[in-house]
């Protein structure tokens, strides 16, 4: 592969980078001048959306030829009439954060385990049942009380090794 220039390692930064431009058949996207760049997801995005809506093309037929299926289309064209151009940024898919654990009831069990402590995961789910009729999972329950943000993977701990100096590791070779 070869070394990725400013504007690739900006578009893969801001997730903007079409990882397939080689879909991308538009005559447009291979002019030799470069403005028009199949590299970049946002652009192709618009140009397709472009070549239906001013061009007339249809959509079964504009949509492959920049790279898309039709349902793309109708997602990327239902984003850009409500956003505007951000509309067409790819966002990462799933939920945003806990549904169910909102602030009210995140406050109550920390309020609940301060008063006491010996309360368990699984009393302190009944807690929130019986007062706001939501089930928990004790485990996130347990984690909330824990100060740890629901929702987040953990992150790898590399051992309790210390650094080692460049002295140091001159002095051992």
């Amino acid at each position: 592969m070869g070394k990725k220039d400013k504007k690739e390692e900006f578009l893969e930064a801001t997730g903007a980078l079409n990882p397939k431009p080689e879909q991308v058949k538009d005559q447009k996207f291979s002019l030799p001048h470069g403005f028009f760049d199949p590299r970049d997801k946002i652009q192709v995005k618009y140009e397709m959306l472009r070549a239906h809506e001013i061009d007339g093309e249809n959509i079964s037929e504009a949509a492959p030829r920049f790279g898309y299926t039709r349902e793309s289309f109708y997602t990327s064209n239902e984003r850009f009439e409500t956003e505007g151009i951000p509309g067409l940024v790819d966002r990462k898919r799933g939920r945003k954060g806990p549904d169910k654990l909102t602030e009210e009831i995140l406050e109550f069990l920390r309020q609940s385990k301060r008063q006491d402590p010996r309360l368990s995961g699984a009393r302190l789910c009944e807690m929130v049942t019986e007062r706001y009729g939501v089930e928990l999972h004790k485990r996130t329950v347990e984690k909330a009380v824990a100060g740890r943000v629901v929702g987040q993977k953990k992150t790898k701990r590399r051992g309790n090794r210390p650094k080692m100096r460049r002295r140091q590791i001159r002095r051992n070779s």
